[in-house]
C-alpha cells in the first residue's frame, strides 16, 4: 500500500439504536475504514473496487474535506463511558487471524467493538530530528472497547484479558500513548516510547515540571535530576 493510504477493519455489535443504519440495528456487522490522501485519487479507486466488490451493505466512501474526517469512523455524536484495550502486533497470519475470530466469536456479549487498525506510512519513518513517538516498527493496533452502559465491568474486564491472552503471541509489547485506558493505563506509559526516550521525557519533566502538578493523565513521572539538551 502506498503511504497515502490507511485503513482498518472493526467487528462490532450494534445495539438497537438510531444511531446505526435501520439495517444494522440489532445485528452484528463488519465495518472497514479507509482514508486516502493524495492529490490525484484515482488510484484509490482501483485499490478499493474488490472491498466494493463484495456488494457492503453501505457505502459511505467518497472524497470529503478534512473537516469531515471524524465521518470515516462514525463514532456516536455523545460521550460514554467506555473500558478499551490496546496491543501492538507485528506481522499477522492465518494463524493470528484464526486466534482472533476464536477469542471473540460471533454472538459474543462483550466486547462490543474489537478492530485491526493498519499502521506504517509515514507513522513507520521517523523525521530527522528525533522525538518521543516509539513502537513504529508495529504493524498493526488491535483495539478492543465494551461500552460500559450496555455491560457490566465485572464482565468486561475478564473479557478483555482473554482477547489480550490470545493475540499475546504477535504482540510487539509496545502501546500508543492514544490508545492508553482501561485498568492499566497508568502502568503501560512506557511501554510506548523506547527506554532513552522515556529518560530524556523525564528529565524534561524535572527542568519544567519538578513538582508534577499535571499528572493526571498518561503521567511521566519526574527524574531526580536532568540535563537536557538541545534538539
Amino acid at each position: 500500500m502506498p503511504d497515502g493510504i490507511s485503513s482498518s477493519i472493526a467487528q462490532l455489535s450494534c445495539p438497537d439504536s438510531p444511531v446505526f443504519p435501520a439495517e444494522l440495528r440489532g445485528r452484528e456487522a463488519v465495518h472497514i475504514r479507509i482514508a486516502h490522501s493524495a492529490d490525484d485519487l484515482a488510484d484509490a479507486d482501483r485499490l478499493v473496487a474488490p472491498l466494493r466488490a463484495l456488494g457492503p451493505a453501505d457505502d459511505t466512501l467518497r472524497e470529503l474535506p478534512f473537516t469531515e474526517a471524524g465521518s470515516i469512523y462514525g463514532d456516536p455524536p455523545f460521550p460514554g463511558s467506555i473500558e478499551a484495550g490496546t496491543a501492538l502486533l507485528g506481522d499477522l497470519d492465518a494463524d493470528a487471524v484464526h486466534a482472533i475470530l476464536g477469542a471473540v466469536p460471533p454472538h459474543t456479549v462483550v466486547p462490543h467493538l474489537f478492530e485491526l487498525r493498519h499502521l506504517g506510512g509515514r507513522l513507520a519513518h521517523p523525521p530527522a530530528c528525533g522525538n518521543a513517538v516509539g513502537n513504529r516498527d508495529a504493524r498493526f493496533l488491535f483495539n478492543v472497547v465494551s461500552r460500559r452502559e450496555r455491560a457490566d465491568i465485572a464482565d468486561i474486564r475478564p473479557a478483555h484479558r482473554r482477547v489480550f491472552d490470545a493475540v499475546a503471541p504477535w504482540s510487539t509489547g509496545g502501546r500508543l500513548r492514544n490508545f492508553m485506558n482501561g485498568e492499566n493505563a497508568g502502568s503501560e506509559v512506557p511501554s510506548a516510547h523506547d527506554p532513552a526516550a522515556s529518560r530524556r521525557l523525564a528529565e524534561i519533566k524535572a527542568v519544567y515540571g519538578p513538582k508534577n502538578v499535571f499528572r493526571l493523565d498518561h503521567d511521566i513521572p519526574p527524574a531526580v535530576s536532568a540535563v537536557v539538551d538541545a534538539c
